[in-house]
């Protein structure tokens, strides 16, 4: 059997930040996130074998709960200087798994997740455009015209999409057969 481990990345990076918010290096530079996301990279490789790691990486910004709740994150502090030192360095970090093995990305648009009003794709050219393996879509798409316009408008190799299935708003074979009137691969 094989096993997969995904992490909810940024979760982690802030657990780990709060966890150990005094680590600093010799020149004083904070490494608490740094520190805590090495060492559970590391337990995981040691203690816990898998097969596969997904890093769930979410874009940053305004989320359909904004517009349900104008307050939402109303009370939220702003992140601590020293963590948002750190995070730069911890992205770079999971940028260089490419070259570690890691076989595709799974992008996911916090500002389009849930929406329904299709997938960023400025934000997932982007991402394709920066990195060799595949990249798959995910967050907003309401409709097979969404999947159709990602696949157009960028190279994904894939994308995700959860509550027009979910709602039965329409079938998978619908919208497979959809994709592939537009002259995109997939398999019927």
């Amino acid at each position: 059997m094989k096993y997969l481990t995904i992490i909810d990345t940024f979760g982690f990076l802030f657990r780990s930040f709060y966890a150990l918010p005094n680590f600093r290096n010799k020149d004083g530079f904070p490494t608490g996130l740094l520190t805590g996301f090495a060492n559970f990279i590391y337990t995981i490789k040691e203690e816990f074998p898998t097969d596969y790691i997904l890093f769930a990486l979410d874009a940053k910004g305004k989320t359909f709960r904004h517009t349900i709740d104008k307050n939402y994150k109303a009370n939220r502090k702003e992140a601590p200087e020293d963590l948002k030192k750190q995070l730069p360095i911890a992205i770079e970090w999971i940028k260089k798994m490419e070259s570690l093995g890691a076989g595709e990305i799974l992008l996911t648009s916090i500002d389009m997740d849930g929406t329904k009003d299709g997938y960023d794709i400025d934000l997932t050219r982007e991402i394709v455009n920066s990195v060799s393996i595949p990249v798959v879509a995910s967050g907003g798409c309401g409709k097979p015209e969404d999947m159709i316009g990602v696949f157009k408008k960028t190279d994904v190799e894939a994308a995700l999409a959860a509550s027009i299935f979910h709602y039965e708003t329409h079938s998978v074979n619908r919208v497979k057969k959809l994709i592939k009137e537009n002259g995109i691969p997939v398999r019927i």
